[in-house]
């Protein structure tokens, strides 16, 4: 089954059934040609819709199981240029995998897409495709973010909450999530969030929260990765962990985790040089500096001193831990 919205508003506001064809492709192509539609999926097979040029923009935009019997197939979304901008999209309440495809500049810009009880993969495939984007995880199903050069600026992304569920985060690119905001507000059944920087800047001012989740961690790989960032896992069970390999990778990083005493991994690696410089640190266990002045000047919180692994030289620095905690950082 093919179905082609060419012209414009053609397809606005209306229900399309893709019945009971096995699979099910639906193209709008006409400006504002999908606008605020409502898509049907096939009793069987896979749906495949591809939006162009402003075809699905703006407006509440929705895919919905077949009636009789429910769907089981999956869902592939494609925004071209500014096709999804400012779009509500909300994935099919099925067990299918809901996969979305920004791949254009504007693409998804200002979109939010939500998650149902299936799997959600998002790919931002261009400069400000993803721009101030909002993701609502399923409550339930893993769920995945991939970024490419300047695509996901102050972007959110609430991660799932239950069900063992994953969140994978991945910032491929030079300023990829600059400003992202992601939060994993779940439980202990919930599997853990994993946030990977891999370019310089690419989670600049970046803000992290995990909650009472197995895992969670920060890798930050290149140049400035996760500069004046924020990541805070407060009520985390098995471990929280931060990575730090590029240059001032962390630079000013705020990293706290209260419940650190009880878990069974709580670290930052500071392998870059200048990696952890200026950084705060609230209670970990262990802070390896393995670089030239990866950890000088911090600010020591006492609940680390004795805690501090040095495989390198402090240059300028006290070759111990403080004893007192300084009330502001050294110049």
């Amino acid at each position: 089954c093919e179905i082609s919205c060419d012209d414009k508003d053609s397809c606005g506001g209306m229900t399309v059934n893709c019945g009971e064809s096995a699979g099910c492709v639906v193209k709008c192509v006409g400006v504002d040609s999908c606008k605020s539609a409502t898509i049907r999926q096939p009793t069987t097979g896979d749906l495949t819709v591809a939006c162009e040029f402003e075809g699905c923009r703006g407006g509440n935009f929705k895919i919905t199981q077949s009636l009789t019997p429910p769907s089981t197939g999956n869902l592939d979304l494609t925004c071209q240029k500014k096709g999804c901008e400012g779009l509500n999209a909300v994935c099919p309440d099925s067990p299918g995998k809901c996969t979305v495809n920004c791949a254009l500049s504007d693409s998804c810009k200002g979109g939010t897409f939500t998650g149902s009880s299936g799997a959600l993969d998002l790919t931002c495939g261009d400069s400000k495709s993803c721009d101030t984007l909002t993701l609502n995880c399923p409550t339930s199903g893993d769920c995945k973010l991939t970024c490419s050069q300047d695509a996901c600026k102050d972007a959110k992304v609430h991660c799932p909450e239950t069900n063992n569920a994953v969140c994978d985060i991945n910032c491929i690119g030079d300023d990829s999530c600059y400003g992202i905001n992601v939060d994993q507000t779940g439980t202990a059944d919930s599997g853990g969030l994993s946030l990977t920087c891999d370019g310089s800047q690419a989670c600049y001012q970046s803000e992290t929260l995990c909650g009472a989740v197995d895992s969670c961690s920060l890798s930050c790989n290149q140049q400035s990765s996760c500069f004046q960032s924020n990541f805070q896992c407060p009520d985390v069970k098995k471990s929280c962990s931060t990575t730090c390999v590029g240059q001032q990778s962390c630079f000013q990083l705020v990293s706290m985790s209260p419940n650190c005493a009880a878990a069974a991994d709580c670290s930052i690696s500071c392998s870059g040089d200048t990696s952890c410089m200026n950084i705060q640190k609230g209670n970990l266990d262990n802070i390896w500096c393995d670089a030239f002045n990866a950890c000088q000047p911090f600010l020591w919180s006492t609940a680390i001193q004795g805690h501090v692994n040095t495989a390198a030289p402090l240059t300028g620095a006290p070759t111990a831990v403080p004893t007192a905690v300084p009330t502001a950082v050294p110049t």
